[in-house]
């Protein structure tokens, strides 16, 4: 049988991450947490100087970086962005963008 893989979309804050953690759980899946992929790289990005609507460019950053999102902690190139305030805030405004490109 073929693994599902669960999406679910919706408005920041609506609680998407609750349901998903709590969907996971009761199915036996892995938890993958895009928003805070979406927020190491918005940190990087930032901190490595690049615009956010480059798209070419922060694309290029994140295929370069190595992204680990494990229950305790989010971190980009081994730098740990879990509780930095920066990297859960300040590219928050950069994730719409982010979120709207194409793969």
């Amino acid at each position: 049988m073929r693994p599902l893989i669960i999406a679910i979309d919706g408005p920041s804050g609506a609680g998407k991450g609750t349901v998903a953690r709590a969907v996971a759980i009761k199915l036996g899946y892995r938890h993958v947490d895009s928003g805070a992929m979406y927020r190491a790289i918005g940190w990087k990005a930032m901190s490595d100087g690049l615009p956010l609507d480059d798209e070419a460019a922060v694309s290029r950053l994140a295929e370069r970086s190595r992204i680990e999102v494990r229950p305790d902690a989010v971190t980009i190139d081994r730098a740990d962005v879990t509780r930095d305030s920066d990297a859960r805030h300040r590219p928050g405004r950069g994730r719409r963008r982010q979120a709207s490109w194409r793969p």
